[in-house]
């Protein structure tokens, strides 16, 4: 499980991508609190999915915020979102602070699964990871790279200073004749 500091790492995370997807602000809003409605989720799974035939209900948060989430939570696991990694409607709608890891894990695995197919934009942190391993992997094949070129250089120099020898050796040799 994730230690306070690393949920709320994720909890920041989770409302740059939500933001950046909906085009709202949401660095500074309260997560759960905004997800109640269920509005941004399935916002997120219009862009998505514009396929699926989202409608966004209005009316009670207890009722209509339900819905929505359960919407958006049955669009993804069409998607192929795995079952056991997703929270449910009613762990946002009656919330208890229990619930908020399951919750924000159950986002990360949506929005990694969305990432890693293309469709929405990966997590900052998941960016800032994927960008360090890019950097090593560049960095490791221009090593390579240059080790290589460096070693034929090296080789062909030792090639020509060998022919070079054994030219000379034989024009040395040859008033032996």
């Amino acid at each position: 499980s994730m230690s306070d500091s690393q949920l709320s790492a994720l909890d920041k995370d989770l409302r740059v991508w939500i933001g950046t997807i909906v085009e709202e602000p949401w660095a500074d809003a309260d997560l759960v609190a905004r997800l109640k409605d269920g509005k941004a989720l399935l916002k997120i799974m219009q862009k998505v999915n514009p396929s699926a035939s989202v409608v966004i209900r209005e009316g009670a948060l207890s009722v209509a915020g339900a819905e929505n989430i359960a919407q958006f939570l049955s669009e993804c696991r069409s998607l192929g979102v795995p079952e056991q990694q997703l929270f449910r409607a009613e762990d946002i709608v009656e919330y208890r602070p229990s619930n908020r890891s399951r919750i924000l894990l159950g986002l990360q695995t949506i929005a990694d699964f969305f990432a890693q197919r293309g469709w929405a934009p990966p997590l900052p942190s998941a960016e800032r990871e994927h960008g360090l391993e890019v950097e090593d992997t560049l960095g490791s094949v221009l090593r390579t790279g240059v080790q290589t070129v460096t070693d034929r250089i090296d080789g062909a120099n030792a090639m020509r200073m060998l022919e070079s020898l054994i030219r000379e050796g034989s024009e040395d040799f040859s008033g032996f004749a």
